[in-house]
């Protein structure tokens, strides 16, 4: 999975996606969880992320994720109809989540804007990357 994004979509965006087990350089973040009945916090920075399966299949930065949310909401990843499909929403039910499109999921603020994006996280990590479609 990682080879094709990387060939199809993520060269086309200049990312730096990184193959899982490599974690580049010194400056990230580092992930603890606490083991049952633990009182201290075991560093599981350095954990294959491939537990989650294709959903830990790749390291990146939030460089790189901000500028593949940036083009896939600019409409320059797919086809305008494409886009469309994919921010239409279902209900979810759930509070603070309006709905939810395909793959993607809409919290609308106050003021009306709404954010689109997605979460994900393994043992010690939790991420949340997302933007608006204003161009």
């Amino acid at each position: 999975m990682q080879k094709r994004l990387k060939i199809g979509l993520l060269n086309r965006l200049n990312c730096r996606i990184h193959s899982y087990l490599v974690i580049p350089g010194t400056k990230h973040a580092r992930g603890y969880v606490q083991l049952d009945g633990a009182n201290e916090l075991k560093d599981v920075t350095y954990y294959n992320p491939s537990i989650a399966s294709s959903a830990g299949d790749m390291i990146s930065t939030a460089d790189d994720l901000n500028k593949f949310f940036s083009y896939l909401l600019g409409g320059k990843l797919m086809k305008e109809q494409q886009l469309k499909q994919m921010l239409t929403t279902v209900s979810t039910g759930k509070g603070g989540i309006n709905g939810y499109g395909l793959g993607i999921y809409e919290i609308k603020l106050p003021n009306g804007v709404s954010i689109w994006g997605h979460t994900g996280g393994i043992p010690g990590f939790d991420t949340f990357v997302g933007g608006t479609t204003w161009r």
